[in-house]
């Protein structure tokens, strides 16, 4: 299963955490799930999501939306969230 990592910056950290839980339901119409949320350890304002993904595509999709640029800016994401996307190496710890 492809996982993503959106790396994103946010002007208020609780308002964007309320737009994040109320978005739940969008993303997984996308296909994707909630992994884990982390708290940028020396920079409160930086967030990263880790998402599983059914497809690359369809992670692809819901980045570039213009709906989720919307969401995004009315959340206080400062700036289009950096994302890695992989899947996981048989063979190797997670694959």
């Amino acid at each position: 299963m492809p996982i993503v990592f959106a790396r994103i910056r946010v002007s208020d950290f609780e308002v964007w955490k309320t737009a994040f839980l109320a978005s739940e339901d969008i993303r997984r119409g996308f296909g994707l799930t909630t992994h884990a949320v982390y708290q940028d350890a020396t920079y409160e304002r930086g967030v990263i999501v880790v998402l599983d993904a059914e497809s690359i595509q369809k992670a692809e999709d819901y980045f570039t939306s213009g709906e989720q640029r919307q969401r995004m800016a009315r959340s206080g994401i400062e700036r289009p969230a950096e994302l890695w996307m992989g899947t996981a190496v048989p063979g190797l710890p997670g694959g």
